[in-house]
């Protein structure tokens, strides 16, 4: 893990260091011109948006090489995955046509937890003069759950602490049991495979989570990573926690980290 202060000017340097290998390569030919940070598709001038455009050209490399070499072919198999988890990008939720469910913020997960917890609560009261009323609840986390899931935002789709009770918009309404059990699988499943896949990609670190599955440990890790990064990219912990994906975050420092090795290697054999 690279110290914060040096995460976004390390990633530039070896994002242009990078860059002017490819372009060498390729007889001046401009690379990844699409991905630079504050182009359209990266609007991020931060830490985030140079992590992404870092993605974008080590891809381009790894692609020169993959038509000769299995090897490369199995890198770049991972950078894609890697740069798609950087992004942000949604999963399509199955047999169900045009639904999406996104890469949630801890904020947005706590929540849902949450409500997946009352839930389960209002399944063992289940009294008889409260019928009626239990499951008009149970109803509403429920559609609560699928809101925040296919919302595309990282963030909760309204204000946490609002008094009024939110009401979900009419396409969630409109959704059945049985709709809203498939989206809350995909959101556990891309979670629960994209965190497995960032943990595979380092041996165990002090910010990831802890390998004995200590929950306390887990969690102080998280806040330790919050902490780090919230210097980086000029935001509280509290922004980071409710308005960005975790998993980017994780992705994040762990893009970083590896340029920094490289970085440190580099200087070592120039030095």
């Amino acid at each position: 893990m690279t110290t914060t202060r040096w995460m976004c000017s390390t990633l530039m340097r070896q994002a242009d260091s990078l860059r002017t290998e490819l372009e060498r390569s390729r007889s001046g030919v401009l690379v990844c011109h699409a991905m630079e940070p504050g182009s359209p598709a990266n609007p991020h001038c931060s830490a985030i948006g140079w992590a992404r455009y870092y993605a974008a050209l080590r891809i381009e490399r790894a692609e020169l090489s993959a038509e000769r070499f299995a090897a490369a072919r199995e890198e770049l198999a991972s950078l894609r995955r890697l740069a798609s988890i950087l992004a942000d990008e949604p999963i399509a939720v199955d047999n169900l046509d045009r639904i999406h469910v996104y890469p949630k913020s801890l904020g947005a997960l706590e929540f849902i937890q949450a409500c997946g917890q009352h839930i389960y609560y209002l399944i063992e009261i289940q009294p008889d003069t409260l019928g009626d009323w239990v499951a008009q609840r149970q109803r509403w986390l429920c559609e609560m759950i699928a809101w925040i899931s296919t919302d595309p935002s990282a963030s909760m789709p309204f204000a946490r602490d609002r008094i009024v009770t939110p009401a979900p918009p009419a396409d969630i309404k409109l959704l059945s049991p049985s709709d809203i059990a498939m989206i809350s699988k995909a959101l556990a499943t891309l979670h629960e495979t994209r965190s497995q896949f960032l943990t595979s990609l380092t041996p165990p670190d002090p910010l990831q989570s802890d390998a004995t599955g200590d929950p306390r440990r887990a969690a102080e890790n998280r806040e330790l990573l919050l902490a780090q990064l919230s210097v980086e990219l000029n935001a509280t912990e509290q922004e980071l926690r409710d308005h960005h994906s975790f998993l980017s975050l994780h992705a994040l420092a762990l893009v970083a980290g590896e340029a920094s090795k490289t970085f440190s290697v580099e200087a070592s054999f120039n030095g």
